[in-house]
């Protein structure tokens, strides 16, 4: 397995990703559902800071990207309904039976944000790449 290593510049974005990424897996552990969206925001937080201190495998990062992105687009739906026909300031009041609107947007959002820092990584290892600093000057594990 191949890992491209990052400039410096990208490194410093990455570690805001994975700070990021950890913190949002930190604050599922009060969801309804916490094992799922612990998981999934720990891989996230586990590429990022594997970006930052190793390199990044870019075929795990892109097939990351693609479920986030997919996945946020599926939730979507319940961003628009929350958008359209309630206050914005609903996203930040309780969760609720009559309201589920409300959570899955959330979670649709922070896929979101998830996929921006898979797209970072993405963008870093392949800016990485066309300066020759990648992989052909890095290690494989």
């Amino acid at each position: 397995m191949s890992l491209t290593k990052i400039s410096i510049a990208h490194r410093i974005g990455a570690a805001f990703f994975a700070l990021l990424m950890w913190t949002m897996a930190y604050l599922q552990l009060n969801d309804p559902d916490p094992i799922l969206w612990v998981m999934v925001y720990c891989f996230l937080g586990l590429n990022a800071t594997l970006g930052v201190l190793l390199g990044v495998q870019r075929s795990i990062v892109i097939v990351a990207l693609a479920i986030t992105v997919l996945w946020s687009l599926w939730l979507s739906p319940s961003v628009y309904e929350l958008f359209a026909f309630y206050p914005a300031s609903d996203i930040m009041t309780g969760m609720s039976p009559d309201r589920p609107y409300v959570e899955e947007a959330r979670e649709s959002l922070g896929l979101l944000i998830g996929a921006l820092a898979m797209g970072h990584l993405v963008f870093a290892s392949g800016a990485s790449r066309a300066v020759g600093t990648g992989s052909d000057q890095g290690f494989s594990v």
